[in-house]
């Protein structure tokens, strides 16, 4: 017989009640004492119900016994990742021990702390040790530049290569983010000599001494990449990264409407197309025609051929209206119409739309001709305006 059939549920839950500090002790020792026993010692079915258990317990005994059990923890190899992962969760004061120390917090855990708990929890996770590419992408798609640089300054964090060029790309606006990229050792040659234009001169100096371009060659190339610039010939390169982005996103599976509304919240419309791209998917020529056409009935027919909810479908709608048209305060008739339009386009036909559209390339220049009598009043397209695809 194990030790836990002697304690029961009903007696764990009535010591958690007690306020004496005696209660407190025999609870702390008892879920100690059972998750940190040989994992023999418990069966599965044991384990379980343990579990249950702690769900309806741990948020009820005192803020002390928690953070006295998080502190036991920490370092612990032993214990069982539900109850870990519970205390993770909990508030930032008891979760902090935990999220930068324990070793059993697996990359799920810490994604989907990073995506409902606070700022202070993902500062936490963004200076624990051997830090996984995908946390490390998880964070900086808050967006958040104080979480970003404790990540940067990490040196035991791993970024993905598709993250650092993102970031450096974002350098361009973000001062903070320079000398902690210049200090990782993932940052190759090609990335630093993108940066070396946004930076001080203190950080130039650094860039040639650290990658040890030949002068001539560096110097060379500096005067290739101002004429590039001059001419206007960098937008290719933003947009190459944020495909890079985008590719990395959806291997990962992290692509949701969230996050498209988020990037353009952040006015990150490059990254947004080539994310949005994904999410359909289709051609990231179709995209560009119609977010820039401001086609919001062939906008709708892509975001119900992906499944996007309403009022997800209404989010994305409304900042995009707001964020990337630079639009006056947008017409609440428009919205009305927009979403009238989404409720009586089934699925099957918004798919069947956008699979025609995505093969004929003559719909691109249809969107076109489109746009400027469509956008000449307000309201959206009049019905039929895209060809019948869908009707």
């Amino acid at each position: 017989m194990s030790q836990f059939t002697e304690i029961s549920e009903d007696t764990l839950i009535d010591m958690a009640r007690q306020r004496s500090r005696e209660s407190r002790s025999r609870l702390f020792e008892n879920i100690a004492d059972l998750f940190m026993s040989d994992a023999g010692r418990l069966s599965d079915r044991e384990r379980a119900l343990i579990n249950g258990i702690l769900n309806k317990l741990l948020h009820s005994v005192e803020r002390d016994v928690r953070l006295a059990l998080a502190e036991r923890l920490r370092m612990s190899d032993q214990a069982p990742p539900e109850l870990v992962a519970l205390l993770a969760n909990d508030d930032f004061e008891i979760a902090r021990p935990i999220l930068r120390d324990s070793p059993l917090l697996r990359d799920g855990d810490l994604i989907a702390v990073i995506k409902d708990r606070s700022q202070e929890h993902r500062l936490a996770i963004a200076a624990r040790r051997h830090l996984s590419p995908d946390v490390g992408d998880a964070l900086i798609e808050t967006g958040d530049p104080d979480v970003i640089e404790e990540l940067l300054r990490n040196s035991d964090s791993a970024l993905s290569q598709h993250a650092m060029s993102y970031l450096v790309a974002e350098a361009h606006r973000t001062d903070r983010f320079h000398e902690p990229l210049l200090q990782r050792s993932e940052l190759p040659p090609q990335l630093a000599h993108k940066l070396y234009w946004v930076v001080s001169a203190a950080l130039r100096r650094r860039i040639l001494q650290t990658f040890r371009f030949p002068e001539a060659v560096f110097d060379e190339m500096m005067e290739a990449s101002t004429e590039g610039l001059l001419s206007g010939s960098v937008e290719p390169s933003i947009q190459a990264l944020s495909a890079d982005l985008a590719a990395g996103l959806d291997r990962s599976g992290r692509i949701t409407p969230e996050l498209l509304v988020n990037l353009l919240r952040r006015a990150h419309v490059p990254a947004f197309l080539s994310t949005f791209a994904r999410y359909v998917p289709c051609p990231d020529t179709l995209i560009r025609r119609v977010v820039f056409t401001r086609d919001s009935e062939s906008l709708t027919v892509l975001c119900k051929s992906s499944r996007m909810d309403r009022k997800e479908f209404a989010d994305l709608f409304v900042v995009l209206q707001t964020v990337t048209y630079g639009l006056r305060p947008m017409s609440p008739q428009l919205l009305r119409d927009t979403l009238t339009f989404y409720d009586g386009l089934t699925v099957e036909k918004a798919e069947a739309a956008r699979r025609h559209w995505s093969l004929n390339t003559d719909y691109l220049a249809a969107i076109d001709s489109l746009a400027e009598d469509r956008w000449s009043r307000p309201g959206p397209a009049p019905a039929g305006a895209v060809g019948g695809a869908y009707g």
